[in-house]
C-alpha cells in the first residue's frame, strides 16, 4: 500500500509528461518555422513584408491552449530568440532580443488580458 502513489499525483505526472511532450514537439516545429521563414520566404515578399511564421504560431497557440498552460510562453521566448538569431538588421527592430521581448509580451497579454478579463476563449 505504501508503494502505490496517490490517484492525484499519478494525474499530476502523466500532466507533466504531457506538457514537455507537446513542448519537446513544438520546439523543432518552431526551429523549423524560424529556418522557413528566414531562409525561403524571404523571397516571396509582399510589398518589402514577410510573414512572420512564427508570431502566427505563437498567437495560435496561446489562442487555442488553455490559460494555465505555459508552453505557449515557452514557445514565443525560444521563437523570439530564434528569430534574434536569425536577425540581419542591427538597429530598428532588429536589436538583440527584440522578438524574444515582443513575442513575450505578445503571449503574455494574449493568455492574462484577453482570455482572462475579457472572457475571450476559442476553445475550453
Amino acid at each position: 500500500m505504501g508503494d502505490e502513489a496517490s490517484p492525484h499525483l499519478q494525474i499530476s505526472l502523466a500532466l507533466g509528461e504531457l506538457i514537455s511532450m507537446k513542448i519537446l514537439i513544438l520546439l523543432p516545429a518552431v526551429y523549423f518555422l524560424t529556418l522557413l521563414q528566414t531562409s525561403f520566404l524571404v523571397f516571396f515578399d509582399f510589398r518589402g513584408y514577410v510573414l512572420n511564421l512564427v508570431l502566427v504560431s505563437v498567437l495560435l497557440l496561446n489562442l487555442f491552449e488553455n490559460s494555465r498552460s505555459d508552453s505557449g510562453l515557452i514557445l514565443a521566448i525560444f521563437g523570439g530568440f530564434l528569430l534574434d538569431i536569425f536577425s540581419s538588421g542591427l538597429f530598428g527592430f532588429d536589436f538583440i532580443g527584440f522578438w524574444t521581448i515582443a513575442l513575450f509580451i505578445f503571449s503574455l497579454f494574449i493568455k492574462y488580458f484577453l482570455k482572462k478579463w475579457t472572457g475571450i476563449s476559442i476553445i475550453k
